[in-house]
């Protein structure tokens, strides 16, 4: 018994290690530095107890931002999943041609570099950006500035660039669900008479709740 409690820390030991190191000691550290006033150029800590936090209560500034964040995160975590679902859903049950391409070409804006979207989007949000030339042709009402620097509708749109970035990469956490259920389940619904919307309610949406759960978590934690 000894014997295999000794494998199994010996075993478990570069993880442990990796932990403490990379996670547990600048958790510890940064919770220290919480209770001083640290200079980043002296590299000193005068310790002033809760006098951060009584700070940081009473900062509107502070306030401001824990506003916006969570505007962000309930804002963009529903859209994200819905639209992740939708896709996931349509590519998996309705494309028959071509699926790699458009799987890839929906992933694609998970994996490319946000300094390039920040720029692209930049451009497409600015005063004579492509968004206000198209409003303008139809005569939509638009932001003169630019969309970034009006304060009704810049937080709105970050929000917008991100559910584009993050709604392929769930979408793919959705298609790999998808094929964890059982067709037999389907072709046994459809012999009972059961509409598509009735599939995907009672078979498809209860199946996918594990993953559905992983990905609010994640995407939760992401926009936090």
């Amino acid at each position: 018994m000894k014997r295999n409690r000794l494998q199994t820390f010996i075993l478990l030991l570069p993880w442990l290690l990796t932990f403490a190191v990379f996670w547990l000691y600048p958790l510890l550290y940064s919770l220290y530095l919480s209770f001083t006033k640290y200079s980043t150029l002296a590299n000193t800590a005068q310790f002033v107890g809760l006098k951060n936090y009584s700070t940081i209560l009473t900062d509107h500034t502070f306030w401001d931002a824990l506003r916006n964040t969570l505007i962000f995160t309930f804002g963009t975590v529903p859209v994200t999943t819905a639209f992740a679902l939708l896709l996931a859903v349509i590519l998996h049950t309705q494309v028959k041609r071509f699926t790699g391409f458009f799987r890839a070409a929906y992933f694609m804006p998970s994996v490319t570099s946000l300094v390039v979207i920040a720029l692209i989007f930049t451009n497409l949000y600015a005063k004579d950006g492509y968004i206000n030339l198209l409003l303008g042709m139809v005569g939509i009402p638009h932001p003169d500035r630019g969309w970034l620097l009006e304060p009704s509708t810049a937080l709105l749109s970050v929000m917008a660039m991100d559910v584009w970035i993050s709604t392929g990469y769930y979408m793919v956490l959705f298609l790999a669900g998808l094929q964890t259920i059982p067709k037999d389940l389907y072709e046994a619904a459809r012999l009972s008479g059961a509409t598509a919307w009735q599939q995907f309610w009672r078979i498809t949406l209860p199946l996918l709740r594990p993953m559905m759960l992983f990905v609010v978590v994640i995407n939760t934690i992401k926009s936090f």
